[in-house]
């Protein structure tokens, strides 16, 4: 069983030895996190693994100490995996506090191997909509992110009738994609639409700015947080 150790300073992430990791490991690889003060009074953390090859995104609850297996559905395509810290000081409503590391500068770097034979495991718990369903039922955000989900449900059932239209549609799966980008404090993909928290773009009239960089080499736009 292979562990990287990483190390969480002033929100960014780095890794305390090598970052190279293996397709199609399954329950073999984990992480140990090192926090600085900041996190001392941290409740409750989950880290946010993204592929950014395949897009697999999976988030996952720590306990702090412990170490955290790698979900193997991340590790399935060679590439760049990143890893994002979320922790919760309080409770998941308004009133608590929500603290997040930045996009990794080096993340890991899924290396190829030749899988002869590939047994599909149980999928991994993803702890995403856990954390939805624990915000304060009475708050506003998570009335507004059920009655999205349950408008847009009921209108893909009944798109193309009398009653629901496909813009109707559109708009209730875009009300809860919103819903769901803000309050994970990601970017979120939906419906042919990119969703971005609050912190991370800005409209000044009828111009968008976005935090973020553009990678000539790759010709890739990446948002978010950038030293």
């Amino acid at each position: 069983m292979r562990n990287y150790e990483i190390a969480v300073v002033d929100r960014t992430t780095a890794f305390l030895g090598d970052n190279r990791a293996v397709q199609h490991c399954v329950r073999g690889d984990t992480i140990t996190v090192e926090f600085d003060t900041e996190w001392n009074d941290v409740e409750r953390c989950v880290a946010n693994f993204v592929n950014r090859a395949d897009g697999t995104r999976k988030t996952i609850e720590m306990r702090k100490g412990e170490p955290l297996l790698i979900p193997w559905e991340c590790l399935r395509t060679q590439g760049e995996l990143y890893v994002t810290f979320i922790g919760y000081v309080g409770d998941f409503t308004a009133k608590g506090i929500r603290i997040i590391t930045k996009d990794m500068e080096y993340p890991f770097v899924v290396e190829h191997s030749t899988a002869l034979e590939l047994v599909v495991p149980e999928a991994t718990e993803d702890i995403l909509f856990t954390l939805l369903n624990a915000f304060d039922n009475v708050s506003d955000v998570m009335d507004r992110a059920i009655l999205a989900a349950a408008k847009a449900e009921e209108a893909a059932k009944q798109i193309g009738t009398s009653t629901v239209s496909k813009s109707q549609y559109d708009k209730d799966i875009n009300t809860l994609a919103g819903v769901l980008a803000n309050y994970m404090g990601r970017l979120w993909y939906m419906n042919g639409v990119i969703y971005s928290p609050p912190e991370y773009a800005v409209v000044e009239g009828d111009t968008l700015y976005v935090v973020g960089y553009y990678d000539p080499d790759t010709k890739t736009i990446w948002i978010g947080d950038v030293d």
